[in-house]
């Protein structure tokens, strides 16, 4: 039996059962997150990460994973990695695992660092940049600030707070995570990381953090001496809409997903950052964009050589639409 679900190219299938509402949620979802909609929304969005690394060059770093996928079009990205659950309320966290101290590196030795994530939650920013960074911030600030002490080095300026965090989490919640960033910066300093003895030996101001978003207008007050953190969430919130993007003279339509970076698994089919920015174009006007990923995936591996026996070969694969199966001769 052949049903019609709206959102859908095709019908859903159902054999013999009852229709199951969260089935056809699933099968919606699925199908407003395909890899088309993630990586054109991509595109889409990138488009304002590039305008704030264009108005603040600074370092850029794509958060994993979501964030990396907005900051991979640049050679020179840089990764970092800070989690959404250390900054989620009652379970704040500092990891001394992801301890991230090139992003402090990147800041004080240009005087800022661009941080780079998405969400898909519905809301402006993800926990990583609205509470993550911040507490990280205070901590690496806490923890320079004792090592020049206990060192005779000279102090940095402690005349503002180290912890700033956005207008947006309550006062009460501000104070629970103060009452915690000393034990933290204690664990730090006593961890006997080399990086804390570079950042103590030039470290005069402590790093401050800002938020972007592109609903808003806002800018950045560089003019201040210390090294900025700009936390950049690259992705609208809450709009699920129709949209087109020019790809080489071509209009691609697409459902625009908000935070499309994110769990990746869901979507990508083993593409990674680096290799959807260097053949996007090329996926996005393709027939059939999931056997193009298939070959481009297995040549950056180093499996496939892209010599033309291997194209040949590879040209000899029936494909079914886009559900990932295909028919080929059995010596293939």
């Amino acid at each position: 039996k052949c049903i019609d679900v709206p959102g859908l190219s095709q019908g859903f299938f159902v054999c013999n059962q009852q229709l199951s509402i969260t089935r056809v949620l699933r099968q919606v979802k699925k199908s407003e997150h395909s890899l088309i909609n993630c990586i054109a929304s991509i595109v889409h969005d990138t488009s304002f990460v590039r305008q704030i690394h264009e108005q603040y060059p600074y370092p850029i770093c794509g958060n994993k994973r979501c964030g990396a996928w907005y900051t991979g079009y640049s050679k020179e990205h840089d990764t970092c990695y800070f989690k959404s659950t250390d900054g989620h309320v009652n379970q704040w966290s500092f990891s001394m695992a992801r301890l991230n101290l090139h992003v402090a590196m990147h800041a004080v030795d240009t005087g800022g660092c661009i941080i780079v994530d998405a969400t898909r939650r519905g809301k402006k920013f993800p926990d990583a940049l609205s509470k993550t960074v911040p507490i990280w911030a205070a901590v690496v600030n806490t923890c320079v600030l004792l090592y020049q002490m206990d060192h005779d080095l000279p102090l940095m300026d402690d005349s503002e707070p180290f912890l700033s965090l956005p207008e947006w989490v309550p006062e009460q919640e501000q104070c629970e995570i103060e009452k915690r960033i000393d034990g933290w910066a204690t664990q730090l300093c006593d961890s006997d990381v080399e990086d804390v003895c570079r950042l103590a030996a030039v470290m005069t101001k402590p790093l401050k953090c800002c938020w972007l978003h592109p609903s808003e207008n806002t800018a950045v007050d560089i003019s201040i001496n210390s090294p900025t953190l700009i936390l950049v969430s690259a992705s609208l919130c809450g709009l699920r809409e129709r949209k087109q993007l020019l790809v080489r003279g071509e209009q691609i339509m697409y459902d625009y997903v908000p935070g499309a970076g994110d769990d990746e698994e869901s979507w990508a089919k083993k593409l990674t950052p680096s290799v959807m920015w260097k053949h996007y174009e090329d996926i996005l006007t393709s027939q059939d964009s999931l056997h193009y990923i298939s070959t481009i995936v297995l040549r950056e591996q180093g499996r496939c050589r892209g010599d033309e026996q291997d194209i040949t070969q590879n040209a000899r694969i029936t494909w079914f639409g886009e559900t990932g199966v295909g028919v080929a001769p059995f010596s293939y």
